[in-house]
């Protein structure tokens, strides 16, 4: 053996990796000698979906990422979310002209995506099979990235819920929406759904330039609390692309705040729970944030926590199971905390309505999941060729097929709540 001061980076790396495969080798002959005992020993994996009593609400949200029909709705820009060929009413023009209009990745996949009926079934099959991942269907179920009230009337009756929806309307420009769906056995409906309007004077030009979703507002009595009111708000605030800057966020924040406020004040703070759920576009490092400065502001009154975080400091290990965030950005492979289920602080007093935060999952079986390859720049990096982790399986618009069409770029996340039972 050459002396180890001779050595050249190559050939020691040689003798490194020698002698880690021989260890590898001890344990893989070790593992086998003891492999029936360990598996005695092994607990079963914990089932992951959710299942409710009598006096528990399951409740989650889901991005289920561009849910369009196949209709042209006037005045959005849903293009890409046509059948090929289809004529543009009062425009002389089809959808190929105006995929025509766009640049890079959005023009491809406007020329290629044939959005037929047959394609919008297949999607709302896919969403139901991952919301079936959650458990029993929940009671609350908060939707983001849905065109209008045919997709939002397809889903609930292929989910289960019926006619027990509601959708908003809002001035986005690609004719995206959030709606909620609930079921009437635990839960009575009272007044209007209500959506908050993120334009008009208390909000500067690039709302109005660049329209973000509204925010919806509905109201209930829960059976077994009949003096109690859950106010349930359903977001999808403003993304993170350049044109929507931080500033966009903090203001919707400010919006959803001052609902709150208002609501707590008119019926009383004893008596009213409110959840707020959806996909919040708020990424933990942004400064000023949006969430630390004013949804869970300390000096709020009506401060809201956060279920993820409870369960994190309820169960740190069981945690553990589940992916560390909702999406996985790219751009620099990192997973971000965009959706979110959040909570008033008197979920938490034990005075009457209770959260669970033990319950608290990202949904995220295996069919939902996909492999990342990772990769950089240079060809002869040593993780080059291994598998990343782990991700959520994005939606392929052009397959007619259950095992490669996809899911969402989003995973539902769901937690449940206990009624008093009075």
């Amino acid at each position: 053996m050459p002396n180890k001061k001779s050595l050249t980076w190559g050939s020691y790396a040689y003798y490194v990796l020698s002698a880690a495969l021989l260890l590898g080798t001890f344990y893989i002959l070790v593992g086998c000698t003891t492999a029936s005992a360990a598996g005695k020993r092994s607990k079963k994996a914990p089932d992951m979906r959710l299942s409710a009593g009598p006096n528990e609400l399951i409740v989650a949200a889901y991005n289920v990422l561009n849910l369009f029909d196949t209709q042209y709705d006037a005045g959005k820009e849903d293009y890409t979310f046509l059948p090929s060929g289809t004529e543009i009413p009062g425009t002389g023009k089809k959808k190929e002209d105006f995929c025509g209009t766009m640049t890079g990745y959005y023009k491809q996949q406007c020329l290629e995506t044939n959005w037929t009926e047959a394609h919008f079934q297949l999607k709302l099959k896919q969403i139901k099979r991952a919301v079936e991942a959650i458990g029993d269907l929940p009671d609350l179920l908060g939707i983001e990235e849905i065109e209008n009230e045919t997709a939002a009337r397809e889903l609930a009756a292929v989910l289960g819920y019926g006619t027990n929806y509601y959708i908003t309307d809002s001035p986005d420009n690609r004719g995206i929406d959030v709606a909620l769906l609930y079921r009437g056995d635990k839960l009575e409906l009272i007044g209007e759904p209500y959506e908050i309007r993120l334009v008009g004077e208390n909000f500067p030009p690039s709302f109005t330039e660049k329209p973000t979703r509204n925010i919806l507002r509905m109201q209930f009595k829960p059976k077994t609390n009949p003096d109690t009111v859950l106010s349930v708000y359903v977001n999808h605030w403003p993304s993170q692309s350049a044109t929507a800057k931080t500033l966009k966020r903090m203001l919707t924040a400010e919006a959803l705040r001052k609902d709150i406020d208002a609501e707590t004040k008119r019926i009383g703070k004893e008596k009213h729970y409110v959840i707020a759920l959806g996909d919040f576009n708020t990424l933990l490092r942004e400064v000023p944030n949006a969430f630390n400065n004013v949804i869970q502001d300390p000096k709020w009154e009506n401060s809201m926590v956060d279920a993820q975080d409870l369960a994190i400091e309820a169960d740190q290990r069981f945690m553990r199971r589940m992916p560390p965030g909702t999406y996985f950005y790219y751009g620099d492979r990192t997973w971000n905390k965009l959706d979110r289920l959040l909570f008033s602080n008197n979920f938490n007093d034990n005075q009457g309505i209770e959260l669970l935060p033990k319950t608290f999952r990202i949904v995220a079986p295996d069919f939902l999941m996909a492999k990342e390859p990772f990769s950089v720049d240079d060809p002869e990096a040593f993780l080059n060729g291994s598998v990343f982790s782990k991700i959520p399986a994005g939606y392929n618009f052009l397959s007619l097929e259950e095992g490669e069409a996809g899911y969402s770029d989003h995973l539902p996340v769901a937690v449940k709540v206990k009624l008093s039972g009075r």
